[in-house]
């Protein structure tokens, strides 16, 4: 429907999988669910794919960035789901990056 209703109204739209690691502290949300999360991320990307629209898998540049599971050895995030400064730094460098390249695709 996003897809949809943005083409709509003219808008690229630029979906984005949103990352999480597997670690737990008190600031956890007591809903977040690694399984769930990584169903969630394929939803997106396999609607990105059947809608022909524009993906930043955040998730994929984590893994090649940090590595997998680094995540907790370096502060990407504070809470296993929510990123620190660090994180929303390597967030916004890659979502610039990737916009960039969208743009010029375009």
């Amino acid at each position: 429907a996003f897809i949809g209703i943005s083409r709509a109204f003219g808008i690229i739209p630029v979906v984005m999988t949103q990352p999480s690691d597997a670690f737990r502290n008190e600031l956890t949300p007591a809903w977040v669910n690694a399984s769930d999360q990584a169903m969630f991320n394929q939803a997106i990307r396999d609607v990105a794919a059947e809608e022909g629209a524009d993906l930043i898998d955040l998730v994929a540049f984590l893994k090649t960035r940090v590595g997998a599971g680094e995540a907790t050895a370096l502060p990407v995030f504070y809470d296993g789901i929510h990123v620190t400064d660090y994180g929303s730094g390597l967030y916004a460098e890659h979502i610039a990056d990737r916009l960039q390249q969208i743009r010029e695709s375009r």
